[in-house]
């Protein structure tokens, strides 16, 4: 019994550290892990408007939530999606499960493209953080991972009945690699609209960046309403702090 009770104290302290190491290593954001909330990360809407198909289809799909992070790096994630449940949600966050959560241990950690059923991962689920979720209906789930140079993005998708067919397995990851190539897509600018942004992050206003560069506001906002459709962005700011992490400027 005392062995038992040393080995998952172990275990623990060791996801624990795992975890801390990560977030140093790639500042992940507390309130994005717990819910997604950064105000410079678009999030919920964004998604959904910009990816409508693909969510469709993933919630055609049986599922009692899914969360989707897309592009991770030091400087934090460009997307987040979750519709887990909300009440599993708050308790999450108040709990900090992200401490402990084999699914986000494991999207840090990955080394490469890989899927995984939750009960494959690699990383033990030493303090029954599935057993808790079972009782908000998150029983079962499927990791998608994807990495893109020191990037990480990662789709868990959660199954109320507890089973993935492989055909199942196969549309889920379908579905995300789409949505990421739909995601690196929006991401291309023209030299204009990075001399625009150039401007912004330099603090200036848009009737300052027109004296810059000798164009009339009305292109300037055209442009930057251009920008914003392609970060899937609503403000200003998040436009210039979504630029700032792809290195446009």
């Amino acid at each position: 019994m005392y062995a038992a009770t040393l080995t998952l104290a172990l275990w623990l302290g060791f996801a624990k550290m795992i975890f801390c190491i990560f977030v140093l290593l790639y500042n992940v954001p507390v309130k994005q892990v717990q819910a997604g909330m950064d105000p410079n990360i678009p999030n919920m809407a964004f998604f959904r408007r910009y990816y409508t198909e693909e969510l469709m289809s993933l919630e055609a799909l049986p599922n009692n939530g899914i969360s989707c992070i897309i592009n991770q790096d030091i400087l934090g994630s460009e997307l987040f999606f979750s519709s887990y449940p909300d009440a599993w949600l708050r308790e999450y966050g108040r709990e900090q499960y992200f401490l402990q959560d084999p699914v986000i241990l494991t999207a840090l950690a990955a080394k490469h493209d890989a899927t995984y059923l939750w009960p494959t991962l690699p990383f033990p689920d030493v303090t029954s953080l599935f057993a808790r979720s079972a009782e908000f209906g998150i029983r079962q789930g499927l990791l998608v991972v994807r990495i893109n140079c020191d990037k990480r993005s990662m789709c868990s998708h959660a199954n109320r009945d507890g089973q993935f067919s492989p055909e199942q397995q196969q549309a889920i990851t379908t579905i995300f690699d789409r949505v990421l190539d739909k995601h690196a897509a929006r991401k291309k600018v023209t030299q204009k609209q990075i001399d625009l942004l150039q401007c912004l992050t330099d603090g200036q206003s848009l009737a300052e960046a027109s004296k810059t560069l000798k164009t009339s506001e009305s292109a300037l906002k055209s442009r930057l309403s251009s920008l914003r459709s392609k970060f899937e962005c609503e403000t200003t700011n998040q436009t210039i702090h979504i630029a700032t992490r792809l290195n446009i400027v």
